[in-house]
């Protein structure tokens, strides 16, 4: 029998599949009929058998901030009422809670305030009043404080085993899960024409054909139905994955998340602006297939030099551009 069990940090699986953070929204996993759930919070509602709903990631609703004598007066001028909770009276630093709701109507008017300032003015209260509960307010709600049409997220992937290492590190925005292979396929220099899957504390989110091949479909979901969103932490730190591309070669990747920012307006996602090392041909054998190439090429009297040779007619291993990468990455569509 299985035990899951919905804890602080997320929904922890404790069997086969290991510890899966709290990254869902509305989804489902459908596990066999003799699983036992233990609920000790509300969080979510779950069936002892079937399928089992999880929530939606609901950010704390409060902040806390720490305000000078100073920047208590800026905000109690914009809402008098507050005055008293402000504590304008007291001269030093105090830590004041506020809601969500009410921290955004305090950057709302504070930029109103700040406009009306001028750009004769340099720094006033305001200008670090809107900086620290902008601060705060992003700590509490992690990448959800960023509009999801306004997510840019970068990753950083390599083939596992390659040294010196074959990487890239890419932004892209928010997109289901199979045109994230198509861009990370396009960076690497990949074709993207054989089956994948991304694995996250065992989870498996692949092509939907391998949904057809007698897998076990309680673990596997369909890349196509869900976003990056759903391999992302909430939290927004740095988390490792895995990516693996064609299970006859075995192009194994470590993906790593790196952090979620807001796009900025002139520029075109996604994009790749960091890498090393051309990409090995695909259908050479995997890394150790590449590698062993590499070394029949490079000795006239290795058996196999003349036929890697008239195969491979030249492999550039330093070759990388990332303009050109790019430029791929916008052209891989959704297929």
């Amino acid at each position: 029998m299985m035990i899951i069990d919905w804890q602080r940090e997320g929904l922890i699986i404790l069997g086969s599949i290991g510890q899966f953070l709290g990254q869902w929204g509305n989804s489902s996993i459908v596990l066999p009929t003799n699983h036992c759930v233990r609920c000790p919070t509300t969080a979510f509602d779950a069936k002892i058998s079937g399928e089992i709903s999880l929530p939606k990631r609901i950010p704390r609703s409060k902040i806390s901030v720490l305000l000078t004598k100073a920047q208590r007066v800026a905000i109690a001028e914009m809402v008098p009422e507050w005055s008293t909770r402000l504590k304008v009276s007291v001269p030093h630093q105090q830590k004041i809670p506020f809601l969500i709701s009410e921290g955004k109507t305090i950057l709302e008017l504070a930029d109103k305030g700040i406009d009306e300032m001028g750009t004769g003015v340099k720094r006033s209260p305001l200008h670090f009043v809107r900086e620290i509960v902008s601060m705060a307010i992003r700590e509490q709600q992690g990448i959800e404080a960023i509009p999801i049409d306004k997510r840019v997220y970068t990753f950083r992937i390599a083939i596992e085993e390659s040294r010196p290492a074959i990487w890239r590190r890419i932004r892209v925005p928010e997109g289901t899960l199979h045109q994230f292979h198509l861009w990370l396929c396009a960076a690497m220099g990949w074709t993207g024409e054989c089956l994948y899957r991304f694995e996250m504390n065992g989870l498996l989110f692949c092509h939907p054909k391998l949904l057809e091949s007698g897998h076990d479909p309680a673990y596997m979901f369909d890349a196509t139905k869900h976003s990056i969103q759903r391999i992302v932490p909430y939290h927004g730190k740095k988390m490792n994955l895995s990516y693996v591309y064609d299970f006859e070669n075995h192009w194994v990747h470590e993906l790593t998340f790196e952090e979620c920012i807001e796009a900025e307006a002139d520029t075109t996602y996604p994009l790749c602006y960091e890498g090393g090392q051309g990409c090995p041909p695909e259908k050479i054998g995997g890394i150790h297939g590449y590698y062993d190439c590499l070394e029949s090429l490079a000795d006239p009297h290795d058996p196999r030099h003349e036929s890697f040779k008239a195969w491979i007619p030249k492999i550039d291993i330093h070759s990388f551009d990332p303009r050109a990468k790019t430029l791929a990455m916008q052209n891989a569509k959704h297929g």
